[in-house]
């Protein structure tokens, strides 16, 4: 059988990624990207709980 869904850890918990995904998140970090501002009404602007963490630090 093969798994579909690995568990994590996270600062702001325990959570799941797709195991094909888990290459990706193991590489060492690239170059950092330019900063992009976010419009009025982004749904990330609204995550104001423990999730927004995990977006911004």
């Amino acid at each position: 059988m093969v798994a579909w869904a690995v568990p994590v850890r996270t600062p702001v918990g325990d959570a799941w990624i797709l195991s094909r995904d888990e290459p990706t998140f193991r590489a060492p970090a690239g170059p950092t990207a330019a900063a992009r501002l976010l419009p009025s009404g982004d749904f990330s602007f609204h995550l104001w709980g423990a999730d927004r963490e995990l977006l911004v630090p």
